[in-house]
């Protein structure tokens, strides 16, 4: 039988708290993402650092 793979689509501008909550939760789901894809319309927050950060060398950011 095929193993389902799921991605993580999270949309966001200016919301780096609520980005930060959403990465840290999905990344402690007993069945992990393949992969999870943030799409950033320009924060200018610190958004992008933050989802750097947030990574931990886990994957590659592309930004």
């Amino acid at each position: 039988m095929c193993e389902l793979k799921f991605s993580l689509v999270i949309p966001t501008f200016n919301r780096k708290e609520f980005v930060s909550e959403t990465i840290k939760s999905a990344l402690a789901q007993e069945k992990p993402f393949s992969e999870i894809i943030v799409v950033d319309d320009g924060s200018t927050d610190g958004t992008e650092d933050l989802i750097v950060d947030s990574t931990n060398n886990r994957s590659t950011a592309h930004l």
